[in-house]
């Protein structure tokens, strides 16, 4: 189905922007939202937002659910239906309003969450929403952690994903178009929507992975609050002649420069399989000489495919090293490390799986003598520079990718000693599993409180030795509780919905797996965090790359960075100024005008 254009998101023009509230640690500011028509006027005109989401879908009323669908013949197909999950990580009840744009159509839904309680708007539960996609503005006077899944019911596939860094510098460090069935959407907001904003220009740069030649350069004008979106895939005309340098088809990082705070969201589509997975875009400054994966794999519940982003200007090298967790079927606690060269503001791919997917050599983790009888545990990327990275894992019937997920790398200022999932799933939408992963020196010694309405339990605390990582099964009996994980040393931690958690789970494959950060606590008897206040200016970027300040007050780490330039010189591009909202994940249908 191809969705006919229809008018951007309303044109406004924009004079100042507010400082950054960012829930996963944003280097750059977001802007304050309008007062809207109606009981959205009685909205305070300080309230800043908490998050943005690109993309959410509904495909018409049916009730509220945040959950999965029946197993199909295709991943991202056709619209889905979006829930968000507002965890309110304040002493204080939070007011929450969440401000859903499509086109020129806005609605604002509300939500009262009591302190460290949760609230879930579901799109298909809205009969106010149109069919489509709709870009979220999420603010709050509390901290606020938010993660978004969306479920496409037919063919199963599922996404979940904390709300993305927001910034003016942004990189995602691994995007596909047409290696095997896995290519990549990218959707790109403007974080602002205040009366008197401007255009944001935004360039879009793609490099290549050994010399640091810049193959790709992309301009368009957003509007303010306006979304637009790539499918590397069937936007044959920009992406189509990308050089094939994996299996056939291309493999890149990409990177997001803009005169105004954006927000990046990357959905991956198996487009053959039943498999879907996203990420957000990592805050460029947030790049670091060390990188943490709590969990990779190679023939146990799926393979790994790494990438890792080089943010120099200069060559670096990057030592991966793979460590088998306790009961990794094969390579128990053992090391396997692998060398290798990363071209100038390029990246090199690793995959663990028989695929051929990779750029580079891959460590030689053991893969087993059966189905599931490989390696997995957690991965660590040390690099003499500062870089990125990010996984996508995937699960093969051996005629389709079944599975699929997907999370960024950890960088030393992402790692916490606390860490709330949203929502523990029922048993019968497939298993919340945590990954948590110690990198440090001392051993850690992690708790699990599970709570709802002020009525919290406790689960067995676990030890994570020193430089490893273990799996955690939450109860499903606390099915739709918080699970808090607390540790008394700095931790990553992946949570997981999946239905195979276990090789004797191999074969059910009507959900498809998720893989997120769960939102950072802050600690019980911590102060009420008031939004920040306007402290940034939007001007023109100056030449190379914008330096963006901040200050969160939601992420407990504000990471900070002077970006690097690239020395190439772009192409000449025309910018683009998009007359309509572009949807992706649409089967057949390209994007475009």
């Amino acid at each position: 189905m191809l969705v006919p254009p229809r008018s951007a998101l309303p044109t406004q023009r924009r004079a100042w922007l507010v400082a950054a509230l960012a829930v996963s640690a944003a280097l750059g500011g977001l802007r304050s939202l309008p007062a809207g028509p109606g009981p959205a006027a009685a909205a305070p005109a300080q309230a800043t937002p908490a998050a943005l989401l690109p993309n959410l879908q509904t495909n018409g009323v049916k009730g509220a659910r945040s959950g999965f669908g029946p197993a199909g013949p295709s991943g991202i197909d056709g619209f889905g239906y979006s829930a968000v999950e507002l965890l309110n990580l304040g002493q204080q009840s939070a007011d929450i309003e969440v401000e859903l744009k499509s086109f020129d159509v806005r609605e604002v839904v509300r939500r009262r969450v009591a302190a460290r309680g949760v609230g879930l708007v579901s799109l298909g539960a809205e009969s106010a929403l149109t069919i489509g996609n709709h870009a979220a503005f999420i603010r709050a006077g509390q901290p606020l952690g938010v993660v978004a899944r969306t479920v496409w019911e037919n063919s199963g596939a599922a996404v979940a994903y904390a709300a993305p860094d927001v910034g003016t510098d942004l990189v995602l460090p691994l995007a596909a178009r047409d290696v095997l069935s896995l290519t990549t959407n990218l959707y790109v907001q403007d974080a602002g929507t205040l009366e008197g904003d401007e255009e944001n220009k935004v360039k879009l740069e793609l490099f290549d992975n050994d010399s640091g030649e810049l193959l790709k350069s992309i301009e368009v004008f957003l509007e303010p609050g306006g979304v637009t979106a790539y499918d590397l895939a069937f936007d044959i005309a920009r992406f189509g002649d990308l050089p094939d340098n994996a299996a056939d088809g291309y493999l890149g990082a990409v990177r997001f420069r803009a005169d105004a705070p954006i927000a990046v969201l990357a959905e991956n589509d198996e487009m053959t399989g039943t498999g879907a997975s996203a990420y957000g875009a990592r805050a460029a400054g947030r790049a670091a000489a060390v990188q943490y994966l709590p969990v990779v794999r190679a023939n146990m519940l799926g393979d790994s495919l790494i990438g890792i982003h080089n943010r120099e200007n200069t060559a670096v090298d990057v030592t991966l090293t793979l460590r088998g967790a306790a009961d990794s079927p094969s390579g128990a606690n053992q090391t396997y490390a692998q060398s290798f060269r990363v071209g100038p503001r390029g990246a090199a791919f690793v995959d663990l799986g028989p695929r051929r997917r990779g750029t580079v050599a891959a460590p030689a983790a053991p893969r087993g003598s059966g189905v599931n009888r490989g390696f997995y545990g957690s991965a660590t990327v040390e690099a003499g520079g500062r870089v990125l990275a990010a996984v996508i894992e995937s699960a093969s019937d051996g005629t389709a990718v079944r599975t699929s997920a997907a999370y960024a790398a950890y960088g030393p200022d992402d790692l916490g000693l606390g860490f709330v999932v949203p929502r523990v799933r029922a048993a019968a939408d497939g298993k919340t599993v945590v990954a948590v992963h110690n990198p440090g020196a001392s051993d850690a010694s992690v708790s699990t409180t599970y709570d709802a309405g002020g009525q919290a339990s406790a689960g067995p605390a676990i030890a994570v030795p020193a430089g490893t990582m273990r799996l955690v099964t939450l109860d499903a009996r606390a099915a739709g509780k918080t699970a808090t994980l607390a540790s008394d040393a700095p931790v990553a931690v992946v949570a997981y919905d999946t239905r195979i958690a276990s090789a004797a789970d191999w074969g059910q494959w009507g959900v498809d797996t998720n893989a997120y950060w769960p939102p950072r606590s802050t600690a019980p008897d911590a102060a009420p965090t008031t939004p920040a206040s306007p402290t940034a200016t939007r001007t023109p970027a100056a030449t190379g790359s914008p330096t963006a300040t901040a200050t969160p007050s939601v992420s407990p780490v504000a990471a900070t960075a002077t970006p690097t330039t690239p020395s190439a010189t772009p192409p000449t591009a025309t910018p683009e100024r998009p007359a309509i909202y572009l949807p992706a994940g649409l089967k057949g249908a390209p994007l475009g005008r």
